[in-house]
């Protein structure tokens, strides 16, 4: 429901563009620009399938084509490898971290809670993620970025094209603000002790 609501209002896309549009000038950059999407849509889209394959995907598919990388041709290792690959694992890193990241989450709890009796609250899941959380959000663009290197390093084609997809957006527009503003409220509501 909420991944389709970032998905219907165009909040979801124009965060990621934004931050695409302000971190694209390098091509590791960009990597953490779709780290950094992950992570903020993550805590109130519940569906990793929704966040990943209905929000960034169509984002960050349109990337490789502004450098002339095609996927299942050689040009795919340019920049567009790379920039799929972090798609994938940031994905699966955001999934982690928060317990309404992902549906399975919430099956696994009340498993635990039918095996043991035992309760693990919101806050419980993401204090006991945070620590590896933070190490894995900071290195895991750049461990791809090493292990699976882009071959072009940087470029201005990216950040030109999300602001021309921004202005084609337009400003926020009322359906995006009140999302933005059930948002906000649902965390909010979000009891950290049980």
């Amino acid at each position: 429901m909420f991944g389709t609501g970032y998905e219907k209002t165009g909040l979801g896309r124009r965060i990621a563009l934004i931050l695409v549009k302000k971190m694209g000038h390098r091509t590791l950059f960009l990597g953490y620009a779709v780290m950094f999407s992950e992570l903020i849509l993550a805590p109130v889209t519940p569906s990793n399938s929704a966040r990943g394959a209905g929000i960034i995907y169509p984002i960050i598919r349109n990337l490789p084509p502004l450098y002339q990388s095609q996927p299942n041709d050689s040009s795919s290792r340019s920049i567009g490898s790379y920039i799929m690959w972090m798609g994938i694992v940031a994905d699966c890193v955001t999934s982690a971290i928060f317990l309404t990241a992902m549906a399975p989450n919430l099956l696994l709890i009340g498993l635990m809670k039918s095996a043991s009796h035992a309760t693990l609250s919101w806050g419980d899941w993401f204090l006991g993620m945070l620590p590896l959380s933070i190490l894995l959000v900071l290195l895991v663009p750049w461990l791809a970025y090493v292990l699976y290197p882009p071959v072009l390093k940087s470029g201005d084609q990216v950040p030109r094209w999300a602001e021309t997809e921004l202005q084609a957006m337009g400003p926020l527009c009322s359906r995006e603000k009140t999302d933005a503003g059930a948002d906000g409220r649902r965390a909010g509501a979000v009891d950290f002790r049980r």
